[in-house]
């Protein structure tokens, strides 16, 4: 390939990052007629040439760099870089700015092959640090170890036997996540506070499932029996994460027919795009959202005009935040003697209470 070329693609690749501010390698590959590859490559380049270069593995983002930690590249690891994870990608930038880090972003669409291959792309760039979410189903965690990077787990279960056995080992590895348990107390206690006495909640059996179930389980044992409380996991597709359509259509039925019954005064839906087809199935029904059903969701992302919906909605963009200056915080104490490093941090934050318009007091 003639170095004229190859800067025709660079200076095409510049043109799409000014428009967009962000580029994907698929979409320039099939554009410039070139493979994945090719354009990965003059991506390196042109974040190794530009200060404000932003580098992509399937789609890019980065942060404009400060002045606190020249130098730094940290990785940034995510199943995605939208929906939930967007306002993740937020806070990272705004930290990575703070801290003059250059921030390099990989996702996976939620495959395993594509993680394996995302993690093998982090590990050939000159990084210093990692912060990532894994796939909880598969083998991420060891690949995390084997990449030799200090490194910050955030969004999933925290389990340091998956990294290494040995118990100093894993005290390194830093972990940042919601206190999804938490979360779900507060929803309940919100929807027991206004006067509900029946409570459906609906919970997608995803990563966020388990501390979700157990946090419903232990506020509902706490109302009990004053506030009955009713939860339903709905199964999900392994490859893509949404429901099962065997499954969720008649519990959909169900739901409505029970809150037209008065059976259930209330509704804790998990996640959104749950509470947002209840919300339009109860509509279609004539049940008034919330004079006749109260309908609260768990995770606060889709706040569009119409339903606007009350929430309990994890602190994303602190997530973010807190995994890069941690991330950093670690790197600048690696020149310490073994006894002055600090101890793993295991940081759990408290999602909060959003109230707008669909809970209110049972009729």
């Amino acid at each position: 390939m003639t170095g004229g070329l190859a800067e025709q693609r660079r200076a095409a690749i510049r043109r799409e990052f000014a428009r967009r501010g962000s580029v994907r390698t698929a979409e320039l590959a099939e554009r410039l007629g070139v493979s994945e590859r090719t354009v990965q490559r003059d991506l390196d380049w042109l974040a190794d040439q530009l200060p404000t270069g932003r580098r992509v593995y399937g789609g890019l983002v980065s942060a404009e760099p400060g002045t606190a930690a020249p130098g730094l590249r940290i990785g940034l690891l995510l199943p995605v870089g939208d929906y939930y994870y967007e306002e993740v990608i937020a806070g990272a930038e705004a930290a990575a700015a703070a801290l003059n880090v250059r921030l390099v972003v990989g996702t996976y669409a939620y495959r395993e092959d594509l993680e394996t291959a995302a993690l093998h792309r982090l590990g050939e760039v000159r990084l210093d640090g990692l912060v990532a979410t894994v796939d909880y189903r598969g083998h991420g965690y060891h690949q995390l170890r084997a990449l030799g990077l200090t490194t910050v787990v955030i969004e999933r279960p925290w389990h340091p036997d998956r990294f290494n056995s040995d118990t100093a080992d894993s005290d390194q590895i830093d972990h940042v996540c919601s206190d999804h348990h938490a979360g779900a107390g507060i929803g309940l206690r919100h929807l027991a506070g206004l006067g509900h006495r029946s409570v459906l909640c609906l919970v997608r059996s995803t990563a966020t499932a388990v501390p979700l179930l157990r946090g419903l389980e232990y506020a509902a044992a706490e109302l009990s029996p004053g506030c009955p409380v009713e939860v339903h996991a709905v199964p999900v597709d392994p490859d893509t994460l949404e429901p099962e359509p065997s499954v969720w259509q008649p519990l959909l039925a169900e739901v409505v027919e029970r809150c037209r019954t008065g059976a259930a005064t209330a509704i804790f839906a998990h996640a959104d795009w749950e509470a947002l087809e209840l919300y339009r199935r109860l509509d279609a029904a004539g049940i008034a959202v919330p004079d006749q059903v109260s309908l609260l969701s768990y995770d606060g992302v889709r706040v569009g005009p119409d339903p606007v919906l009350s929430a309990v909605t994890p602190r994303r963009r602190w997530i973010g935040a807190m995994a890069v200056e941690t991330v950093v915080d670690r790197l600048r104490s690696r020149g310490r003697r073994s006894h002055e490093q600090r101890p793993g941090y295991q940081v759990s934050l408290v999602p909060e209470l959003i109230l707008r318009a669909s809970t209110a007091p049972p009729p």
